[in-house]
């Protein structure tokens, strides 16, 4: 049994607890229904858009429902092959230490999951694995896309 020690974002996902390793998120956004778009607009640079996908649909196969929240929250993770997409998460919950622990080969078959962790309360989080969810988002449609936002520059 192998067992790591990794800082965490924990999230909510379809009523089930999940975690992130936190070195793997590169950003997190949040977006009003009215920013999202059912495709690129034609004639829009692709690279001024996002493509979101739902956690929910790529996991666990339940459709994300549009218009459904008052605020979608997102996260980016670090991709090395520059991929533009974010990931839809019903809830941010904490950042804390997660001891991850391998899981039996039933579980560990499901896409997207890497180990479990056992929280500070005692619940139970499937700790998720960015790199298998981006190959799960690249063979399928996104849920919507929205416009990239331009980062603030600092006043020097």
């Amino acid at each position: 049994m192998s067992v790591v020690v990794v800082f965490s974002l924990f999230i909510e996902v379809n009523s089930t607890c999940c975690a992130l390793p936190v070195e793997l998120v590169n950003e997190s956004m949040d977006f009003s229904p009215a920013e999202l778009l059912g495709a690129v607009p034609s004639g829009a640079d692709p690279a001024g858009f996002i493509a979101l996908y739902s956690l929910r649909s790529l996991l666990w196969g339940e459709p994300e429902k549009a218009g459904s929240r008052n605020v979608y929250h997102a996260l980016r993770f670090k991709d090395e092959k520059g991929r533009n997409a974010a990931f839809i998460v019903d809830e941010y919950s904490s950042i804390e230490e997660a001891i991850v622990q391998s899981v039996d080969s039933y579980i560990a078959a499901l896409p997207g999951i890497q180990g479990a962790t056992v929280r500070k309360d005692g619940s139970v989080g499937l700790v998720l694995n960015p790199d298998n969810i981006l190959e799960l988002a690249g063979r399928s449609q996104p849920f919507a896309y929205a416009k990239v936002r331009e980062k603030e520059k600092k006043e020097e």
